[in-house]
């Protein structure tokens, strides 16, 4: 939990700054978390990496038909959790930060491009917490 939400920190600092998400950061998270898992897995690695595949494919085809309204550094973020923490807390993270910034946006009525990658933090931030209060 600490690398994941670490990895996100950063990304979120970087993301607020330039509004890219370095592929070469990506990549290095990626071995890192490959690295962590054959360590330590609770499930076999290819459960990780079907998660990462199916939330990476689906949400590319999703910013295709919407003409790229995620950034593909994000998108391959988001495929990089899966990656991580497992399908259901990736799509859980995406549920949570997808309202944040529905939130957001209600509020400051406001369409622009925004870094999302803060709002992935904060969510994996909040399913986080909630896991801790909840054992």
């Amino acid at each position: 939990m600490a690398y994941t939400v670490c990895i996100l920190y950063i990304f979120s600092i970087q993301d607020v700054r330039t509004r890219i998400v370095p592929l070469s950061w990506v990549i290095c998270s990626v071995l890192g978390s490959i690295a962590l898992r054959l360590v330590y897995s609770p499930s076999p690695i290819s459960t990780y990496i079907i998660s990462a595949l199916t939330i990476g494919v689906f949400l590319w085809v999703l910013s295709l038909i919407s003409k790229s309204g995620m950034g593909g550094g994000d998108i391959q973020l988001i495929a990089w959790l899966g990656l991580t923490v497992g399908f259901m807390e990736t799509t859980f993270v995406l549920i949570i930060s997808n309202l944040l910034v529905l939130c957001y946006r209600i509020m400051k009525k406001n369409l622009n491009p925004i870094a999302f990658v803060p709002y992935l933090c904060f969510g994996e931030l909040v399913i986080v917490y909630l896991r801790i209060f909840l054992e």
